[in-house]
């Protein structure tokens, strides 16, 4: 039987360049893909940003909005964006064909090549009459089982859950600061204004945080992470500079000493990550389970860790005024995979209580929301926080290495 070629068409390339694509899709890609003189027809565009330019991609995006788009340029473009994918010049002929090989591999079938993109934008479109009953593809719900989930979104399902229940209400919050993600959530805020290199430590757990590059190293395994994730911090983190950065020799030295036990990631990946191990199906404190919630922008699901339901639930925080309890009965799913999703998102700056203009026109119904119920809500936070002996309300400012 035939192989069938996914077809890709490349946008702002001359004609040596577009040899150069030739042989490597013939060579490094054992002849998988092949060069498409037809724009509509492609199920991938490669575009070079730095001749295209963002007006002329704007309208193609429009123009295609089921076709996944690789943007090449000289800069790290740290796009956001559901339908692109950024890759930074001069290539890695591997990365590349890893890259060409997933987006086949969850976009396409490989036998009909049909596009799943516009499953997505559906969901997208149909904001708060999605219908419930729809079961549509999610490549999460295939690639986790327990006990990986429970690690991410926790055992809970809130069967029971009522919002207009204190009590009910303390089983799905949780207090960032009282852990390790607490302080490395202040480190990086703090690191992002300093331009400055540093090295966080609590809980044994070494945590390097580089502004420059946008990456974080970790000491440790993932599986020695996880639980700590879930301690309580009972003292302060410390936290040093790292003088002369990610060029200087004091890091370079770091990375030879620890080369077999480092590892890299960006920062969306980390926070995404560290947010699930910590919340595990539970929400921040300050976010009001009572009140609509929304994502600001899509996060980059294909570059983050999977989560059940991930995308039904983005198009509807993105597209429809709605609580989270309200999104999980509509989907019919757990309420744990909603408050999970939210609270990764929330971490990355994406995800709030609505505050658009458009959902202060009108005051909600009124949800039983007496005074008695939110001073008995402060009180139990109260007697939850009492025990803690040692605050870790501000970072170490630490010593220079």
């Amino acid at each position: 039987m035939q192989q069938v070629k996914v077809s890709v068409y490349l946008e702002g390339f001359d004609s040596r360049s577009l040899d150069s694509f030739k042989s490597f899709f013939d060579e490094k890609c054992a002849s998988n893909f092949e060069v498409s003189t037809s724009i509509e027809s492609a199920k991938i565009i490669i575009a070079d940003h730095d001749v295209v330019g963002a007006t002329r991609l704007s309208h193609l995006k429009l123009k295609l909005p089921y076709t996944p788009f690789i943007l090449l340029s000289k800069r790290d473009l740290n796009r956001n964006d559901h339908q692109v994918i950024s890759l930074q010049k001069p290539l890695e002929f591997n990365y590349l064909k890893k890259t060409l090989e997933s987006l086949t591999k969850h976009y396409c079938t490989k036998k009909t090549m049909i596009d799943l993109r516009p499953l997505l934008l559906e969901k997208m479109n149909k904001e708060a009459t999605l219908d419930s009953n729809t079961t549509s593809y999610d490549p999460s719900q295939s690639q986790l089982r327990s006990p990986q989930l429970t690690c991410l979104v926790g055992g809970e399902s809130h069967k029971s859950f009522d919002e207009n229940n204190p009590h009910s209400v303390m089983k799905i919050v949780f207090d960032p600061d009282r852990y390790l993600m607490g302080s490395i959530l202040k480190a990086m805020k703090r690191t992002s204004y300093e331009k400055k290199m540093l090295d966080l430590t609590n809980l044994n757990a070494r945590i390097i945080i580089d502004p420059d590059e946008k990456k974080i190293y970790t000491f440790a395994k993932e599986s020695v992470l996880r639980p700590i994730c879930l301690m309580e911090l009972r003292e302060t983190s410390t936290v040093k500079i790292i003088k002369g950065g990610n060029k200087g020799d004091k890091f370079q030295t770091i990375l030879r000493e620890h080369a077999n036990e480092i590892t890299q990631w960006s920062w969306d990946a980390f926070l995404w990550k560290l947010s699930l191990w910590t919340s595990r199906g539970k929400i921040p404190k300050n976010i009001d389970i009572r009140k609509p919630v929304h994502i600001s922008e899509w996060p980059n699901l294909t570059r983050l860790h999977p989560i059940p339901h991930a995308i039904a639930i983005a198009a509807m925080m993105k597209n429809s005024h709605k609580t989270m309890v309200e999104i999980a009965k509509q989907l019919k799913i757990e309420l744990r995979f909603v408050l999970a999703f939210f609270t990764a998102c929330h971490t990355l700056g994406l995800a709030n209580n609505s505050k658009r203009q458009s959902d202060t026109l009108f005051e909600p119904e009124s949800k039983s929301n007496s005074p008695e119920k939110q001073s008995l809500l402060h009180k139990l936070f109260g007697k939850v926080n009492k025990p803690q002996t040692e605050s870790p309300q501000d970072i170490n400012q630490g010593v220079s290495l």
